[in-house]
């Protein structure tokens, strides 16, 4: 308990935690207005027929805060991780606790339940306001579309947050994580399920994707080229995992 009393007062008194968080709830009430109003316009053009206008929940949740605001959270994960390295403050943590093992569940566990929370809590309020202004009842947060994409998207948040527990661990810079996180997911998995030939063999195993496309049950569809549902957030659920097991295994065998 005293560990995770410790990563709580530390996460809640480094201002860059608050900013990022700031930000992305902005960013999500922002997308999700701007969303809701152009269904409205949509709505109106079609004289009244939304039948083909309206976006679903998992559109409107995976444009929201699953767009760049998402990012933000695994930032304020990785500056918070990477940052005791830099100013040296993981030692006096290994000298309380000298089990690294005890460290690494702690921060885990942590870090999950914060980005799950965080993920489900902003994603409530935009589908709050998205109903306050479209009137749809199908993208009400309580409904049971809108409330299943909401809980899919904190399942993904959730096993998000191990993948970067493990490669903070692993690279333990914050620029260096942060670019390589941003790259990958933004440019090189774009990228490689666009390339000719060998994009449609490669695509359908780039892991944030298939996450993405469970979490917006979209799996198996041309455009995210990802495996078919349940498989797809199995490879992702996978991966993350991969990345948590090398960060434990960097803990063990380099110096704190």
């Amino acid at each position: 308990m005293n560990l995770l009393r410790a990563e709580w007062i530390k996460s809640k008194s480094v201002l860059s935690t608050w900013v990022l968080l700031a930000i992305a709830l902005v960013i999500t009430l922002g997308m999700a207005g701007l969303m809701s109003y152009l269904q409205t316009l949509d709505i109106e053009d079609a004289n009244g027929d939304s039948a083909q206008m309206e976006f679903s929940a998992g559109d409107m949740v995976a444009s929201t805060f699953g767009s760049f605001p998402s990012m933000l959270v695994w930032v304020v994960a990785i500056v918070l991780i990477c940052g005791e390295y830099r100013s040296g403050t993981i030692k006096n943590v290994f000298a309380v606790a000298p089990r690294r093992w005890d460290v690494y569940l702690v921060k885990t566990g942590f870090f999950i339940v914060a980005g799950a929370v965080i993920s489900f809590v902003f994603t409530f309020l935009a589908l709050i306001l998205t109903y306050l202004v479209t009137g749809s009842d199908s993208l009400a947060p309580w409904s049971g579309d809108a409330l299943l994409a909401n809980l899919r998207f904190t399942a993904y948040m959730a096993i998000a947050m191990v993948a970067m527990v493990g490669i903070s661990f692993l690279l333990r810079n914050v620029a260096g994580t942060i670019t390589l996180v941003i790259g990958w997911v933004f440019i090189i998995e774009s990228v490689l399920s666009n390339l000719p030939r060998i994009g449609d063999a490669i695509g359908s195993w780039m892991p944030f994707q298939n996450g993405m496309a469970w979490a917006m049950d979209s799996a198996g569809s041309e455009f995210t080229k990802s495996l078919d549902n349940p498989a797809n957030i199995l490879w992702f659920l996978a991966f993350a995992l991969l990345l948590w097991v090398g960060g434990l295994f960097a803990l063990y065998k380099r110096d704190a």
